[in-house]
C-alpha cells in the first residue's frame, strides 16, 4: 500500500501528492490510500489513482495525526458517521477499483466501529481494515484484539487487522484469536522490514531466520539508488536506517552519525564502510 495522500492536494494537481503514488509494476497488487473531509475533493480523486492504474483504495478514517484531524479528515471521521457516509458513498460510485476503508474503535469511550463497518458493507465496500485503538490513543497502550473478533462476526466482508503486529509470533497470535481474514502490518516494518516474510512463514508452520543487518540495510542503499532521485532517497534514507538501527547492540553513536549527514553520499559512505566491515568480520 501506498503512503497516505491528501484527496485534496491529488484533486489539484499536487506533485507531492502525485510523486507519493508512484509505484513499480512488481508492487503488484497495489492500493493507494486517501485521506479528506469533502465527498467531492475524495471522489475526484479516487477517478485519478483508478486512471493511475492501482489494483485498489484505501479509504483512511483511522489517522490520528493533528495536521489531518484539524481539516477533519483521517479519524476525525469517526465522530462523524453521516459525513464519513457521504464520503464513502461518493468514493463507491465514483470507481470501480477494489475499495476498503480503514478505521479505529472510534473517540474516546464511544466505540462507533461496528456502525461503520455496516455502513461499509451497506455501501458495497470489498474490506474494512480495524485498527483496535481509539482516537484518543493514538499509537499508545494496547491495541484491542478482541474488537476485532467482534468486527468479524458482524460481518460478510472480509476484516483486516491492523495493530500490535511485531513478529511473527505475534501475526499468527492474531490470526487465532480473532479470525481476521487479513493483517495490515505498518511500524514494526520500519525497525524490521523482513516482518512480512517472517509473518508469512510462521502462518505456515516454517522456521524463520532474519536475513543479517547488513544484508539489509546494504540492499536497501542499492535499491534506493535503482528507483529514487538524489533528492528524494537522502530523506528517506536518514529516516529509515535511524530505525533500521535502533536495536543494533551500540547503536546510539552510529545513529548520531547518520543523523549529522546532510547528503546521498556521505550517508552512503558512512553505512557501506560501517557494515562491509561487519559483512566481513
Amino acid at each position: 500500500m501506498q503512503g497516505l495522500v491528501s484527496a485534496e492536494g491529488l484533486s489539484r494537481g499536487g506533485s507531492k501528492s502525485e510523486r507519493l503514488l508512484r509505484f513499480f509494476p512488481q508492487e503488484r497488487p497495489i492500493f493507494a490510500q486517501l485521506f479528506g473531509a469533502s465527498p467531492f475533493a475524495m471522489a475526484a480523486a479516487a477517478q485519478q489513482v483508478e486512471a493511475m492504474g492501482f489494483d485498489g483504495l484505501d479509504l483512511n478514517f483511522g489517522c490520528p495525526e493533528k495536521k489531518i484531524l484539524r481539516v477533519g479528515a483521517g479519524a476525525a471521521l469517526m465522530a462523524d458517521l453521516n459525513k464519513a457516509e457521504a464520503v464513502v458513498g461518493a468514493v463507491r460510485r465514483s470507481v470501480k477499483l477494489m475499495l476498503t476503508m480503514k478505521i479505529r474503535l472510534g473517540w474516546e469511550n464511544q466505540r462507533t466501529f461496528l456502525q461503520f463497518g455496516r455502513m461499509a458493507e451497506d455501501l458495497g465496500l470489498d474490506a474494512v481494515i480495524l485498527h483496535p485503538r481509539t482516537v484518543a490513543q493514538g499509537f499508545s497502550g494496547q491495541a484491542d484484539w478482541d474488537a476485532v473478533g467482534q468486527l468479524k462476526h458482524a460481518m460478510d466482508i472480509p476484516v483486516v487487522a491492523s495493530g500490535d503486529v511485531r513478529d511473527g509470533e505475534s501475526y499468527r497470535q492474531l490470526i487465532t484469536r480473532t479470525g481476521c481474514d487479513s493483517v495490515l502490518i505498518g511500524r514494526s516494518a520500519l525497525r524490521r522490514p523482513w516482518v512480512f516474510e517472517e509473518s508469512l512463514a510462521c502462518g505456515r508452520g516454517e522456521a524463520f531466520q532474519p536475513p543479517a543487518l547488513p544484508e539489509v540495510v546494504l540492499r536497501y542503499l542499492a535499491l534506493l539508488e535503482e528507483t529514487e532521485s538524489e533528492e528524494d532517497r537522502f530523506p528517506a534514507a536518514r529516516l529509515h536506517l535511524l530505525q533500521f538501527l535502533h536495536d543494533l547492540p551500540h547503536a546510539a553513536a552510529l545513529r548520531a552519525k547518520v543523523g549529522a549527514c546532510h547528503r546521498w553520499s556521505a550517508l552512503k559512505d558512512l553505512m557501506e564502510t560501517q557494515f562491509s566491515r561487519l559483512e566481513a568480520s
